[in-house]
């Protein structure tokens, strides 16, 4: 239930990435969802404000959030503190001023719908295609991708709901090599009849690294 994710999951996953990068000096989760390939998933009419509804696993190529998305997003949420934000370092994770994704299994090992990630390295500005999000309160911006022979991709094969991945969708620093992650799930070419529907959590957090004196 969403109590459970956002008072306990959320940071479980927070100290974890404290672990890993202890520079970081604030988090800001901005969105989760919960993802479900069964078929009678969105069914019907999509309740955007029910955090608890399955969507359907995303197959189309993108990455999250744009650089313009991200500076409306601080500014309009973080309003109060996003001066001294936006000075520092941001970034998106999806599980510095960046953003992340933090993706992984609810329960069973992913044996259909597995999420695919591109190297950043092999992509091309010019290859993407920014989308808007409309929302009630609330409108963003996404990049789609073009497909190229050039692009690499890699998978996680039979991700273990003990296995998180962690995406990178925007990162402020300049010197960054890849600053975000186009990603999308996909069918297996040889799925097995009777496999076990995939089931999946993601969770989206800014982080911050303030700018240090001198």
């Amino acid at each position: 239930n969403r109590e459970t994710v956002e008072n306990i999951y959320l940071p479980e996953i927070e100290e974890r990435l404290r672990q890993e990068d202890p520079s970081i000096d604030r988090f800001f989760w901005f969105d989760w969802r919960l993802r479900s390939s069964e078929d009678q998933v969105n069914a019907g009419l999509l309740d955007l404000n029910d955090y608890t509804t399955f969507w359907k696993p995303s197959m189309e190529i993108h990455v999250d959030q744009s650089p313009s998305a991200v500076l409306h997003r601080i500014k309009l949420q973080l309003s109060e503190d996003s001066e001294r934000l936006l000075k520092g370092r941001v970034r998106i994770l999806n599980y510095r001023k960046l953003s992340f994704c933090v993706w992984r299994p609810l329960k069973d090992v992913i044996e259909d719908f597995p999420l695919a990630v591109c190297d950043r390295t092999t992509v091309s500005n010019s290859e993407l295609i920014a989308s808007d999000h409309v929302r009630q309160a609330f409108v963003g911006e996404s990049f789609y991708l073009r497909p190229n022979d050039t692009h690499k991709w890699f998978y996680l094969s039979k991700q273990q709901p003990d296995e998180a991945l962690i995406m990178k969708m925007f990162d402020s620093q300049e010197s960054a090599k890849a600053k975000f992650c186009p990603h999308a799930s996909f069918r297996m070419p040889n799925g097995i009849q009777g496999t076990r529907p995939r089931r999946t959590i993601e969770a989206h957090v800014m982080v911050f690294n303030y700018q240090k004196a001198g």
